[in-house]
């Protein structure tokens, strides 16, 4: 088995790397990195035979997507390459949501038709702040991000050949949902969402999230386990946060930046130290023929007493 848990570090090219096919994260079938980006910059994703979602964390951006097929005209630029000439010209700024946009589902603020399928500028103060603004786009699809001011994005991706339409997700599409409120002396309630899934993007093979943890509180609680892996990119409030992160039998401290990668079959509850909030950005990745579902949690039977438990 691989590594399980990591501390990566953004590069002199703003690039970091957690999981990819051939590294010690190889179980996790996803190629998953975080992108810091100043005003002006801008990166291409362009990848044959993979999906890509890109979800801004942070700052405010021009996504573009542009059409399907055109890995094969305009030449493979590698993940996280950076691209060159585009400005996303016609960009309207900010306006009435969806206005103009192109291809089924697309939708973002000030989105207009400039030839691309997709153009949207998000903006996001930061994951404890905003909802998520994610472009997710099928393989030989280019994805253009150009940075209106200093940002920061996560971009997943995983085998897929799959067909399917560009699209633009926003706050709305993916609230926050408090979860197990009242339960488990209440230390366990955290904010929620789901951006896709299985029932939501059944042409995917991944599924993408978030999590809020309160200060002190629990999420992945009961203990549970399923047979997708599954990574979590952690992010807190304060850059001294803290919290544990579990995968089976090990404990990790998890800090700002750091990530979880968790096997399939493995119990993976998490927590956060009092003081601080947590974010954790959920990816998992779906089984050939075994797809991640919302009811697929493996709890450890030792604890679902606590379901019925007064505390």
């Amino acid at each position: 088995m691989g590594k399980v848990f990591g501390y990566p570090q953004f590069d002199e090219t703003g690039e970091k790397i957690l999981t990819t096919y051939d590294n010690d994260y190889r179980e996790m079938l996803m190629d998953i990195r975080v992108y810091r980006m100043e005003t002006g910059d801008i990166r291409t994703f362009l990848k044959s035979g993979e999906e890509t979602a890109v979800l801004l964390l942070r700052g405010r951006v021009l996504f573009e997507a542009g059409a399907v097929g055109s890995i094969a005209s305009a030449g493979a630029t590698g993940e996280g390459a950076t691209g060159a000439g585009v400005t996303g010209a016609g960009a309207t700024g900010t306006g009435a949501k969806g206005a103009g946009a192109k291809g089924t589902g697309a939708k973002g603020t000030g989105a207009t038709d400039t030839g691309a399928d997709l153009v949207g500028e998000a903006r996001r103060r930061d994951v404890f702040s905003d909802g998520p603004w994610c472009v997710h786009v099928c393989a030989g699809t280019k994805v253009t991000v150009k940075a209106l001011e200093a940002s920061e994005v996560l971009v997943q991706s995983t085998r897929n050949t799959t067909i399917f339409d560009s699209k633009l997700y926003c706050p709305a599409d993916a609230p926050f949902r408090y979860s197990s409120v009242g339960k488990f002396g209440d230390v366990a309630k955290r904010q929620v969402n789901t951006i896709f899934d299985h029932e939501i993007a059944p042409w995917s093979n991944m599924v993408l999230g978030e999590v809020l943890n309160d200060p002190g509180n629990w999420s992945g609680y009961l203990p549970h386990s399923h047979p997708q892996p599954e990574t979590y990119y952690f992010l807190f409030d304060r850059p001294e946060g803290f919290g544990a992160s579990f995968v089976g039998d090990e404990v990790f401290k998890s800090v700002d930046g750091s990530f979880s990668a968790i096997p399939g079959g493995k119990l993976h509850p998490q927590a956060v130290a009092p003081g601080f909030r947590m974010y954790t950005c959920w990816m998992i990745r779906h089984l050939e023929g075994n797809p991640w579902n919302q009811t697929d949690r493996n709890e450890d039977a030792r604890y679902v007493w606590m379901h019925d438990a007064k505390f």
